[in-house]
């Protein structure tokens, strides 16, 4: 990656970052970096500096360097995303729309809170799995970016990012005019058999977000709080796509994903809506970076200037001739 694109990269990220947490600040939520935070921060200086100071030496080098700058930049967007989430939450002036969003599963035929018992009801192996499956979405970015890195792809890896921080906007932006409590709050509630892996913190925090009230965030204990879309589904596809340019690892990466797409909903307490929104959230993003629409407006922009120069030259020889008749018309 070269020093400007690395340097231009770095600097957007922190402006959004400062923009989010002074966001925060105006609604009365106070971040508080944390001792995890400061490490972060310590070792993104550290290699963006050790990134700037010289030219790698062999490939290798600059591999290394594309790997750690790529796994510090997923982690700082992620990290913006869920401040920004919690931005989003806490000034969205619209009500749950927990009751729209279960209609929707039964209209196209799916019941969350029977699926959820019929879940409840598996053996603890199936529960193991299921869980692991949906924590995963912590694990396979960092295989991803890393191959990504290893194996030169560094265009790939921009595409990566790029399509991840796109989708993340995307999500957050669409959940403030859509908020809900998840289907776990809104359908079971106090009869839970089976806490999934998402856990029951999101109620709390989502209440205190919601009630005005001053708030003090931990960065290191920060968590999802998007329910429509869900962000789970759309990162599953984003993965999935990464992946595939992975040699030997895009099929073990595409059936975690799929299985982290298939539970989901359980797991990750959302309504199938959410999962069906989230994918096509991420599929959005990918078409959204492979096809550039802003390079295309641009591309069509100089064409069109390239097109009107023939007749702009034209119309200056139009008037040169017109100029020149007139002058032998009064000489005549």
């Amino acid at each position: 990656m070269s020093t400007c694109k690395l340097r231009a990269l770095w600097l957007a990220v922190v402006l959004i970052l400062f923009v989010i947490v002074a966001g925060l600040w105006l609604v009365d939520v106070r971040v508080r970096p944390g001792p995890q935070g400061l490490v972060f921060c310590w070792s993104a200086a550290f290699w963006l500096w050790l990134s700037l100071i010289r030219k790698p030496a062999t490939v290798w080098q600059q591999r290394a360097l594309d790997i750690g700058n790529g796994l510090l930049l997923f982690t700082a967007l992620g990290t913006c995303g869920a401040l920004l989430s919690y931005f989003s939450t806490r000034a969205s002036p619209f009500g749950f729309a927990d009751d729209v969003l279960y209609r929707a599963d039964l209209a196209i035929g799916l019941d969350w809170a029977a699926v959820y018992r019929a879940h409840a009801a598996q053996p603890f192996i199936v529960h193991y799995i299921t869980q692991n499956l949906y924590i995963a979405i912590f694990d396979i970015p960092i295989v991803v970016v890393f191959f990504l890195a290893a194996t030169g792809q560094e265009h790939r890896l921009r595409e990566f990012i790029t399509a991840f921080a796109i989708a993340l906007l995307m999500t957050i932006l669409i959940s403030i005019f859509v908020p809900a409590r998840t289907p776990l709050l809104h359908l079971i509630n106090r009869d839970l058999t089976y806490v999934p892996a998402t856990g029951l913190g999101f109620g709390q925090v989502v209440a205190e977000l919601r009630s005005g009230r001053p708030m003090i965030l931990e960065l290191y204990e920060l968590f999802g709080i998007l329910v429509f879309p869900s962000f789970h589904a759309a990162s599953a596809i984003l993965f999935t796509w990464a992946g595939a340019k992975i040699p030997y690892l895009r099929w073990p990466i595409g059936l975690v994903c799929a299985g982290m797409l298939i539970v989901t909903p359980m797991e990750g307490a959302h309504y199938f809506v959410d999962v069906i929104a989230g994918s096509l959230v991420a599929i959005a993003s990918i078409l959204a970076v492979r096809t550039r629409p802003w390079g295309i407006v641009r591309a069509m922009s100089r064409d069109n200037v390239r097109a009107l120069r023939p007749i702009s030259r034209q119309t200056t020889s139009l008037r040169s001739f017109r100029s020149e008749a007139m002058s032998v018309t009064q000489i005549v």
